[in-house]
């Protein structure tokens, strides 16, 4: 030590009391260490809470786009069963299989006619796809109607 002689500073502790460090100082480091954690801790809940939010509505949009496509698929394939009943054609089902893709905001990828499957009705399958919005991401659904396979009833 120097030839000066300084006097210990005190500081007041939480309960009171001095509190003096062993070199003679005050404990002006007692609390510097947590001093700002609270706002770092505060950035990141922010932060992963805005994580979560991000996550959660990209699977709503997911979500959201499935849906859609699931009723555009099937509302074209029954539009399309629906011009085959009335004896249009394929061509014509599958035009207004697209014309209600289309209005339901989806892309019409594929239409196949079966005009005389297992059953006297015709038979209509489409495959439509969506894309999710905020995303590069599609969601393709695919939908069929028509008459089913007729079951065995048990007796």
């Amino acid at each position: 030590m120097s030839g000066r002689h300084t006097r210990p500073r005190h500081h007041v502790g939480a309960a009171g009391s001095a509190v003096t460090s062993a070199g003679g100082s005050t404990g002006s480091w007692a609390g510097r260490g947590e001093r700002g954690s609270a706002s770092v801790l505060g950035i990141g809940v922010v932060v992963g809470l805005s994580t979560v939010l991000v996550l959660a509505l990209g699977l709503v949009a997911v979500l959201v786009a499935g849906q859609q496509a699931r009723t555009a698929a099937d509302l074209g394939a029954l539009a399309a069963a629906g011009q085959m009943v009335q004896g249009l054609g394929d061509d014509a089902a599958c035009a207004r299989a697209r014309q209600v893709a289309h209005e339901h905001g989806t892309s019409l990828q594929s239409c196949v006619v079966d005009p005389a499957g297992a059953s006297p009705w015709p038979e209509v399958t489409v495959q439509v796809e969506r894309p999710v919005i905020g995303t590069r991401w599609t969601v393709s659904v695919r939908a069929r109607a028509g008459a089913t396979a007729a079951r065995a009833t048990p007796s």
